[in-house]
Formats: structure tokens, C-alpha cells, sequence
């Protein structure tokens, strides 16, 4: 009797045991099930996360794209940008122009080779227009010679027709703000980035207003050169946005540089530091700059006897 009794409780021992392993192995699958589509919902949630996030960045991009188009060019000489003529009149442009974000990039290089294997000036005029400005054009036209012309809203307001007989006369233009007056664009020394944009718009509008609204120049000259200012930084960023350039200059004939100077000795300051292979001269175009007109056609010969071909900035 003790015998079958350790016999059933044995029995009933080991069908607890089954049942236990039974339940616990359930549980352990309900567990391990309930895991595994925790994790792939966890998966598919950070998945999908990440594609919501790279859409956003993907049209925060396409957003940023359309604020700012780049201008459509060809690096040789386009005269377009999006229909609009670019700097010079398309004929003049396409004989004599080279592009001005090519000449920022090599005057930002401070090394100057002669362009395309051949030396090259830039003849560049600023201020204008002016009294002088006629003669000046009597000058190139005699030795059949293109030039870049950085005139300021105030003057083309002045004298419009002056304006139009360098764009119809082939020379290219460029734009060196509306008042050209270093406290408002530069007080203190450091760029007031809202009333530079605001007078290179206004500039802009008023040789518009003279030559079509088609007009459209991407040449820009900082009065007093942009390396004599601080903060100038955010101006070069948005000049790249836009796609404009930055022509500063590395010659000079030094009709702005201390007191009045006599042909001769523009002459021989502009021989004295136009000797690269790519000169980029400045020169100035107002009306007590009379020596400079008297200068202008020994510098001509003097550079066409060395070889040199002028180019303008488009």
C-alpha cells in the first residue's frame, strides 16, 4: 500500500513538472513573440523617422535652391543669365568679354598669368559717368580698344545719355554703388551690409531705367576696394549666392593716389605696376581726372607694343 503510494506521488510529481516546463516554455514564447515585434516596430518606427527627416532636409534644400539660383553661364563668355544681357552689349561681349567671377577667382589667387597663354588688360574706369567720359570713349574708339566702365547710380542720374554711348559703343559696365560715400556704406570702417545691397540695387534700377530692364551687370567694384574694409565677409557670401563678383584691381595709374599727377606720371605709375600677365588697372573717370583722359592713349600704345590684348569684364 506505502508502495503504490510513493508510486502515485511520484507520477503526480512528474506530470507537475511537465506541466510547469509546458507553461514556462509558453511564456517564454509569448515573451520572445512579443519582444521580436517590439523591436522590428521599433525598427520600422526609427526607420520611418529617418526617412521623415531626410525628406525635410531634401526640400529644405530644394527651398534654399530656388532663394538663390546661380546664374546660368558659360565659363567663356555667355552674355546671358536667364534672358537678361549681361554686362555689355552681346556682339562686344562675345569679342571681347571674359568673364568677371573668373577675374574674382584670379585676382583672389595673387597669381596672374597671362590669360588663355596670352597677356591681358583690363582697362577699368570708376566713377563715371562724367565730363571726361566722351574723350575717354574718343580715346578707345581711336585705337578700337573696349573697356569696363564702374559707374555709380548718382552719376548715371546725372548724365544718362552718357550712360547709353558706353553700353552702344561696346564697353562693358559695372556696378560701384549709388552714392559712393564710405561713411554710409562703411561706417567706421566695418560694411553696413543693408545700405550696400540697398545702393547696388538701387544702381542697378537706375542704369535699368536707361538701358532696359534686360540690363543686367554681375560686375561689382566695393568703393575704396573691398580689402580696406572689415566685415566684409557676409558681402562676398552673398555676392556668391547671387552669382555677382568682386572686381578689385592690381595696377593702378595713381590718379587717385595723393594730390593731382601729370599724364606722365600716371603713365609711368601704371607701367610701373601693370607688368603681370593679367592687369586688372584702375583708373578713374570724374571730371577734374582730365590728366588721366591725356594719359590714356601712351598707356594704349605702350601695352599694345608689349603684346597685349584688353578685355572686358561681362
Amino acid at each position: 500500500m506505502r508502495k503504490h503510494s510513493r508510486h502515485l506521488k511520484r507520477k503526480r510529481k512528474k506530470k507537475f513538472n511537465i506541466y510547469f516546463i509546458c507553461i514556462f516554455v509558453f511564456f517564454i514564447s509569448v515573451i520572445g513573440v512579443g519582444f521580436y515585434f517590439y523591436c522590428m516596430d521599433g525598427k520600422d518606427h526609427c526607420s520611418e523617422k529617418i526617412k521623415r527627416a531626410k525628406e525635410h532636409l531634401n526640400k529644405k534644400s530644394e527651398i534654399q535652391e530656388k532663394k538663390t539660383p546661380l546664374p546660368k553661364y558659360n565659363e567663356k563668355l555667355d552674355v546671358s543669365n536667364d534672358g537678361r544681357l549681361v554686362g555689355a552689349m552681346p556682339e562686344s561681349a562675345n569679342q571681347h568679354g571674359y568673364s568677371s567671377l573668373k577675374v574674382w577667382e584670379i585676382l583672389q589667387s595673387n597669381y596672374f598669368p597671362p590669360l588663355e597663354d596670352k597677356k591681358t588688360i583690363f582697362l577699368t574706369f570708376d566713377d563715371g559717368p562724367s565730363g571726361n567720359t566722351e574723350e575717354i570713349l574718343a580715346v578707345l574708339s581711336k585705337y578700337k580698344i573696349k573697356a569696363t566702365f564702374f559707374v555709380t547710380g548718382s552719376a548715371v542720374q546725372h548724365n544718362p545719355v552718357k550712360l547709353k554711348k558706353i553700353y552702344e559703343e561696346g564697353h562693358a559696365l559695372g556696378n560701384h554703388t549709388f552714392s559712393h560715400v564710405f561713411s554710409i556704406l562703411y561706417p567706421g570702417g566695418v560694411l553696413n551690409f543693408l545700405n550696400f545691397n540697398n545702393e547696388i540695387e538701387q544702381t542697378e534700377k537706375q542704369i535699368q531705367f536707361v538701358l532696359g530692364e534686360s540690363f543686367y551687370t554681375r560686375s561689382i567694384r566695393c568703393p575704396g576696394g573691398s580689402m580696406s574694409w572689415q566685415g566684409m565677409d557676409s558681402l562676398f557670401e552673398d555676392f556668391k549666392n547671387k552669382g555677382l563678383a568682386s572686381i578689385d584691381w592690381n595696377a593702378v595709374n595713381g590718379d587717385a593716389e595723393g594730390g593731382l599727377k601729370t599724364a606722365s606720371e600716371l603713365v609711368n605709375k601704371c607701367k610701373e605696376t601693370a607688368k603681370y600677365g593679367i592687369n586688372v588697372i584702375l583708373m578713374h573717370d570724374k571730371d577734374e581726372k582730365s590728366e588721366t583722359v591725356k594719359a590714356l592713349p601712351e598707356i594704349i600704345e605702350y601695352y599694345l607694343h608689349q603684346g597685349y590684348q584688353f578685355k572686358i569684364l561681362i
